[in-house]
């Protein structure tokens, strides 16, 4: 049996062009045609450039010459010209003839003195002069009078414990009191408490006491601080040992104070003759 009808194919693709054929022979010209309507005029036409200048033609007569006019006004000054380029000097004239003398002028200052030479040298030294007469001894003076002797007076070591007053926590080996001319030495031996110092310990004896209040501070072995002081004579003269509330106690310490008096001399010296072992 017959099969169905296909689909259309797609277009083919257009040939290539063939070769042009020779060209034919020309045709017969054909009749004019009815001549057309004459057109606007056109528009004038650009000027054209001038031409070249003829030959000048001869000069004519001079005409005469008119009246002359008024004079005019002065015009202003013109500006200075440039000075021109200096000439030449001339020859020198002769030389005229000497005037007259005139008269002398006056004395001028005088001069600056000129500084000194240099010294000259030193002449030998001159003999000798002979020796003069001794003169007449002066006479005596008056004799002064008779000075009073040098001798400073010493109280000697003086042992004074006795006449301390510890308390029985204080311990002390001796206390030795000395005065020589109006310097006064306190020494201080063994000084010892269990409980910190705070108290007095007497009062220094007439002959001996200081005029302005002394005090020293110094430490035992294990650095505890105590303050050995003495009141002015005014205050009694009080010799007090004080440490700080807390220290607790004071290890064996000695120490001195050294102070000026102006303490009449004691009638009787305090204390004993102390010995220094």
């Amino acid at each position: 049996p017959i099969g169905l009808a296909g689909k259309d194919g797609k277009p083919g693709v257009d040939g290539k062009a063939g070769v042009a054929g020779p060209i034919g022979p020309a045709g017969k010209d054909g009749k004019a045609g009815v001549a057309g309507l004459a057109g606007k005029d056109g528009k004038p036409g650009v000027d054209g450039k001038a031409g070249v200048a003829g030959p000048i033609g001869p000069a004519g007569k001079d005409g005469k010459a008119g009246v002359s006019g008024p004079a005019g006004k002065d015009g202003k000054p013109g500006i200075d010209g440039k000075a021109g380029v200096a000439g030449p000097i001339g020859p020198a004239g002769k030389d005229g003839k000497a005037g007259v003398a005139g008269l002398a002028g006056k004395d001028g200052k005088p001069g600056v003195d000129g500084k000194a030479g240099p010294v000259g040298p030193v002449g030998p030294v001159g003999p000798a002069g002979r020796d003069g007469k001794p003169g007449v001894d002066g006479k005596a003076g008056p004799v002064g009078p008779a000075g009073s002797a040098g001798v400073v007076k010493g109280s000697g070591a003086r042992e004074i414990s006795a006449l301390l007053q510890l308390p029985k926590s204080v311990k002390m080996d001796h206390a030795v009191l000395r005065r020589i001319g109006d310097t006064v030495e306190l020494s201080l031996a063994g000084l010892s408490s269990k409980a910190a110092l705070n108290v007095g310990l007497g009062k220094i004896p007439a002959g001996f006491r200081p005029d302005h209040a002394q005090s020293l501070v110094t430490s035992d072995s294990d650095f505890r601080l105590v303050r050995v002081s003495v009141d002015a004579k005014r205050s009694a003269a009080s010799l007090m040992v004080n440490q700080p509330t807390s220290a607790d106690g004071l290890s064996p310490v000695t120490t001195s104070l050294v102070w000026l008096t102006n303490d009449a001399w004691p009638k009787e010296l305090p204390g004993e003759e102390w010995m220094q072992r």
